[in-house]
């Protein structure tokens, strides 16, 4: 099972061709997340720049990450995950999420922003640390998915903007 997941999203990578696109990190329900029909809750991005991507998320229940590559001149086969912070109540998407890629793309670092659920969100059902920070699965299938898009997965690094980073390091 986790090495067909690993496989969709390598395939979903290896095509991705838009700037932002999201790729959740499980096809249907992630654990925990079993029987939830809520939709997620965001707010547009105020700079026009990112007019197709949220600006930020209140409520979240699929894990998903966004995907920033680099110009192919620029690629130095770097690669970053860049964990938006927010207090585990909200997501800020468009400032510690695709400013942070952005920045990372302009110096040849392709960047893929996480999307997590959200612990602290009135009647969120995760809890912390296990069900809402970053696991070895996001790491595990990015690393899987960097080769397929040009990206050297022995240059790896995370970017963690948010309090779950004591959480992500141990």
């Amino acid at each position: 099972m986790n090495s067909t997941i690993l496989l969709l999203l390598s395939a979903g990578l290896a095509i991705a061709a838009e700037r932002g696109e999201e790729i959740r990190l499980w096809p249907s329900a992630a654990p925990g997340s079993e029987g939830v029909t809520a939709a997620e809750v965001s707010k547009p991005s105020v700079n026009s720049k990112y007019g197709k991507l949220p600006g930020n998320f209140t409520v979240t229940h699929y894990p998903s990450i966004y995907v920033f590559l680099p110009a192919k001149e620029k690629a130095t086969g770097a690669a970053m995950i860049v964990a938006p912070g927010g207090g585990h109540n909200q997501l800020v998407m468009e400032k510690e999420g695709w400013e942070f890629a952005d920045w990372l793309n302009d110096r040849g670092i392709a960047a893929f922003v996480l999307k997590y659920r959200l612990a602290r969100t009135a009647g969120s059902k995760y809890t912390l640390p296990m069900k809402c920070t970053p696991t070895p699965r996001e790491v595990s299938a990015w690393s899987a998915a960097a080769p397929k898009s040009g990206e050297s997965t022995r240059r790896e690094s995370a970017l963690l903007a948010s309090r779950q980073a004591e959480k992500s390091a141990a």
